[in-house]
This record gives C-alpha cells, structure tokens and sequence, in this order.
C-alpha cells in the first residue's frame, strides 16, 4: 500500500473511530499516559490542526507555533474531513514529493547525491562544489525538515 493511501486511509478509521465517540466514553483512559478521550480527542485536534496549518505554510515551526500548546474546543469531527480534502491532492501527486518540495535547492541536491546516488560526504562536497562541512550541515538541516513533516504525519 502506498504511503498516499496508508495517510488517508489513517484519516478515515479516524473519522470513523472520532464519530462513533459517545460523551458518555469522554472520560476514559486511554493508552496515551495522562490522556482521557476527551483530552486525546483536543490533542488531535489541536495537532492535527496545527498539521494541516504546516502543511499549507511549512515555515509555522520555525516562527514559533507549537501543536502541544492547543487547548482549544475538541472539533474532531470538522477537522479530519478539512485535513483529508486538504491533503488528497499532494497525496495524490505523493507525499514524498510534498516533503522533498519543502527542502532548498541545495539541501535536495546534497540528499540526491548522499542517498540515492550513494555518494560519500567527500565525493557529494566534489560533485556540488562545496566543503564537507556545507555537505554535512545541508544534510543535517534537510532531514531535520524532513523528520518534522513526517512527524506530523506520525507523531509517534
């Protein structure tokens, strides 16, 4: 299964899971230390919020906003289907472009020559015309913006 289809059929389990909720369940525990499903149901909206926010402006980290400082009103039910419209059509050109689209000129390049074109920090520095050094911070930064957007496709 593709990551496309692994993200949106995630999103919509979780529709349904959120739908099905009764208020009588609000104050269960669930597996997710000192979150009952009320509590769980703000963290997803607040992240899953703050996700989609990202994913329109993947800058927001970098000026400051912050997904676990949401404490606002559980809209569960009105953001997952928001999200789902939003990211069907990057999902559909695939996520893993989406990602890559964030990244600089540069830090693809460095990424390109390191990992798929199997390239020691030596050789890609040679082949781009930059230090070992350059080579090694691009890297650092790209993967860096690259574990953050997958984090907030997998927070886990």
């Amino acid at each position: 299964m593709s990551n496309a289809r692994v993200i949106l059929t995630l999103l919509d389990d979780l529709a349904r899971v959120a739908a099905g909720t009764k208020a009588e369940q609000y104050a269960l525990p669930t597996p997710c230390d000192g979150f009952d499903v009320r509590r769980l149901r703000q963290h997803l909206t607040g992240g899953l919020t703050y996700f989609e926010a990202a994913f329109a402006d993947p800058g927001a980290e970098e000026r400051g906003a912050d997904p676990h400082a949401y404490s606002g009103p559980d809209q569960l039910e009105a953001v997952l289907p928001r999200l789902s419209a939003t990211l069907r059509p990057a999902l559909a050109a695939g996520v893993e472009k989406t990602i890559v689209n964030v990244l600089t000129e540069r830090q693809r390049a460095v990424l390109v020559s390191l990992y798929w074109t199997d390239r020691s920090v030596a050789e890609t520095a040679v082949s781009l015309g930059i230090r070992e050094a350059t080579v090694r911070s691009h890297s650092y930064c790209a993967l860096r913006t690259v574990r953050r957007m997958l984090s907030r496709i997998d927070p886990g």
